[in-house]
């Protein structure tokens, strides 16, 4: 990270930074519309995961506007201690339509593409 540099003379320098994780498990979702709009857009997740005994319920909505500037398409999904996720529905903004991915398992990057087995 450059952390100094905002006029001539200035004494900061440049710093890293470890981030070490905390190991906990997690997802990364990127939907493909194709009957909707293609960066889904207005699409809605429900994702499922167990952890103790207890079943969890994520929601996440893809939209393309956070504070200070637009976020992600892709949504990074933490899990906790869930190695997987039993279920993730997904409801298409364009035609409603819900894709269901069950047992996925937890780490890893995902494209899910509209309408696709």
């Amino acid at each position: 990270m450059n952390t100094g540099g905002m006029y001539g003379g200035d004494q900061f320098g440049d710093a890293l930074f470890a981030n070490p994780g905390s190991g906990a498990h997690w997802l990364d979702i990127h939907l493909v519309g194709t009957r909707s709009n293609r960066s889904a857009i207005g699409a809605r997740l429900k994702i499922d995961v167990q952890e103790d005994g207890e079943v969890r319920t994520i929601h996440r909505t893809i939209g393309s506007g956070r504070s200070y500037g637009a976020g992600p398409l892709r949504q990074w999904v933490g899990l906790g201690d869930a190695t997987q996720a039993d279920r993730i529905e997904i409801t298409w903004p364009a035609t409603g339509m819900t894709q269901v991915l069950e047992n996925v398992s937890a780490d890893q990057r995902l494209e899910v593409v509209e309408a696709a087995s």
